[in-house]
């Protein structure tokens, strides 16, 4: 049996269709596990329709996490061989009842794989793709009349528990600061010493004119640093890109003098010799390259996919509202027919548009080499490749770029990865800091969120989403509605152990009076809120608006459960009954998934119980923000 996914592709970069197949040979027949023609017959339609617009690395990363839920059915297969009976359990196909039975397991089989062969990334993302593949083949199976169910009760594990979560973990918003300070740090050394080193070259003669071989070569022509990087900006003695492809062995045997200590970045612990150190001062390769790309994914809050196919010809446009001022950085999105977009001062050296203007300007000697290549050659994919703006030099001295593939990322957050333990820098763990380039888009949305004063107009504008609801699912997908997020979190993990130990007390969490807010929640600094919670109050002053889902002075008891649902129940009616417009730009849809999140932390049983209590107490919230209707709890 053959089956097979195919989809069209619209390159961003050269803006050309590419169609391409891709055979689910392993799903049917198997290699390091069972084939199971039957499921992969199944889930076929679903592949198709969620990768068809996309690109075939894509789907082929979705079957290779899909592998693992095949693996986990011969676990499967196996653990029943064990049990009495004559029975031999076979596996070839999985109706919807029977995955949600055995959803638990997978999860569970997972979780025991142990991090030297499964590290907890790639534990969620096999979670997370075997998810959505069968939850869009379920929905399939439902629009075609298939099945009567109409849900499918699976799930990404620990969805809501940042702490244990599979998932790559929230960057903190400090840590976000310490690694910017660095990184910004360390690119202002990096285009210092590379005005400093084009400066020396200009100044410079050809070392190797005159002698046969570096060695035989007077002082004063080797010796020189002005020369040996005048060779190195001129001659380009790199594979594929050298004017003089003959003299390759006798440049390398010259650099092996040593760099001068004024062009050395201990940052970057650099070598103080040889092609690799001396091409560095004139040129950015993986390490130069990687701290800037990551210092605009933090500064503009874009897609890395879409930075990296950034181009020269349409990189950014000026702002016509503030001509020299600003401009809109532009970065393709997926569909290859539109752009995100993200605005950015041009004054400071930081900033995200002089960053790029930088990288541009250092690699245009490679650009053009590439670009006259090109043309001697007829080479139309030299000539995409000058057409980009981050291209670098790589670890063989060869040209690279950020294009994404499956390991195009994984190098550059090694690099990050190194510079971080290099310098010591940590993170609020006390370990040392890892950040991923697809972090930067979260450290830039709550930058916004809370300089806005948690404006979800502003928001979906710096993140270039085209509607509020994109943004709503964005941050809830994240769980990062507020930066204070953390604290509330680490304060109920440990509210919720003892409550189910039958330990709670709130003054083992908290000293003095516990003070109750309309919603529930227990207060322990009525006075000191939150900026956001009481805008206005300057401290001292009991707190009136009580908007405990922007504060992080509370905590949750049972008792908490029934005004959060009868909130919850008041926020549901606005929502069917308020205009869409008003609904959306009003603080209401983050109240609601800050309050759902809360009660999702108790037991069904005193949820469902608190659910039929909070029908009989009057509404909370009416489409005015509710005032302050505080109950005092001693605890003396």
């Amino acid at each position: 049996m053959t089956l097979t996914i195919s989809g069209r592709c619209v390159s961003r970069v050269t803006r050309k269709a590419a169609s391409w197949t891709l055979p689910l040979t392993s799903l049917v027949e198997g290699g390091r596990f069972r084939g199971r023609p039957v499921l992969t017959q199944r889930l076929l339609n679903a592949l198709q329709v969620l990768y068809e617009d996309g690109t075939k690395s894509t789907a082929r990363n979705a079957v290779n996490k899909l592998k693992y839920f095949w693996e986990f059915l011969d676990h499967f297969e196996e653990m029943a061989a064990v049990l009495p009976g004559d029975q031999i359990l076979r596996i070839d196909d999985v109706d919807w009842s029977m995955l949600e039975s055995i959803w638990r397991h997978f999860i569970d089989w997972l979780r025991n794989i142990p991090e030297e062969r499964l590290n907890r990334t790639t534990k969620y993302q096999a979670n997370q793709m075997a998810c959505s593949v069968f939850k869009a083949a379920f929905d399939l199976s439902v629009r075609n009349g298939e099945t009567d169910k109409q849900h499918l009760d699976i799930y990404v594990y620990f969805k809501f528990l940042p702490s244990t979560a599979y998932d790559q973990a929230e960057f903190d918003f400090n840590d976000a600061k310490k690694a910017l300070a660095i990184l910004a740090k360390a690119w202002r050394k990096i285009v210092a010493r590379i005005a400093m080193a084009r400066k020396l070259a200009e100044g410079g003669r050809n070392p190797a004119v005159g002698s046969g071989h570096a060695q035989n070569a007077g002082r004063e022509n080797w010796g020189d640093v002005k020369n040996r990087l005048w060779l190195i900006a001129n001659i380009l003695p790199f594979p594929r890109l050298s004017r003089d492809p003959s003299g390759t062995r006798k440049y390398r045997d010259g650099m092996k003098h040593q760099l001068p200590m004024e062009l050395l970045i201990t940052e970057l612990g650099s070598d103080r010799n040889g092609l690799t150190a001396h091409s560095s001062c004139l040129f950015l390769r993986q390490q130069e390259l990687a701290i800037a790309f990551a210092l605009v994914s933090m500064k503009t809050g874009m897609n890395p996919d879409s930075i990296s196919q950034q181009t020269l010809d349409r990189w950014y446009v000026d702002d016509p509202m503030n001509q020299g001022e600003r401009v809109t950085i532009l970065g393709p999105k997926r569909d290859g027919q539109s752009n995100l977009k993200a605005s950015s001062s041009t004054r400071k050296w930081t900033d995200a548009y002089q960053i790029i203007k930088q990288v541009v300007e250092i690699q245009q000697p490679l650009r053009h080499r590439l670009s006259e290549l090109s043309a001697d050659e007829n080479n139309q994919e030299l000539a995409d490749l000058a057409s980009l703006v981050w291209i670098g030099l790589g670890s063989d001295n060869g040209i690279f770029n950020y294009l994404p593939r499956s390991s195009t990322f994984t190098s550059l957050h090694a690099a990050l990865d190194g510079f971080f333990l290099r310098n010591g820098v940590k993170n609020r763990f006390g370990e040392p800091m890892k950040y991923r380039v697809s972090q930067g888009r979260d450290i830039w949305g709550l930058f916004v969120y809370r300089r806005s004063g948690f404006n979800h107009i502003l928001t979906a504008s710096a993140l270039g989403h085209s509607t509020l609801t994109a943004l709503l699912h964005y941050l809830a997908k994240r769980t990062t509605l507020i930066e204070d997020r953390k604290k509330l979190v680490d304060l109920q993990s440990v509210v919720f152990r003892d409550l189910e130990k039958g330990m709670f007390a709130p003054r083992a969490y908290r000293k003095g009076p516990i003070e109750t807010a309309v919603t529930g929640l227990h207060c322990t600094k009525p006075t000191q809120p939150a900026p956001n919670a009481d805008p206005g109050n300057p401290g001292g002053r009991p707190c009136r608006a009580q908007g405990c889902w922007t504060c992080y002075n509370w905590f949750a008891s049972l008792e908490s459960l029934v005004p959060l649902c009868r909130i919850i129940r008041d926020l549901q009616g606005l929502r069917e009954e308020l205009p869409l417009a008003m609904w959306e730009t009003s603080d209401f849809p983050i109240m609601l998934e800050i309050y759902k999140h809360i009660v999702s932390k108790f037991h069904s049983k005193h949820v469902s119980a608190a659910e039929l209590a909070a029908t009989d107490i009057p509404p909370i919230i009416t489409t005015a923000m509710f005032i302050s209707r505080q109950r005092v709890r001693r605890t003396a």
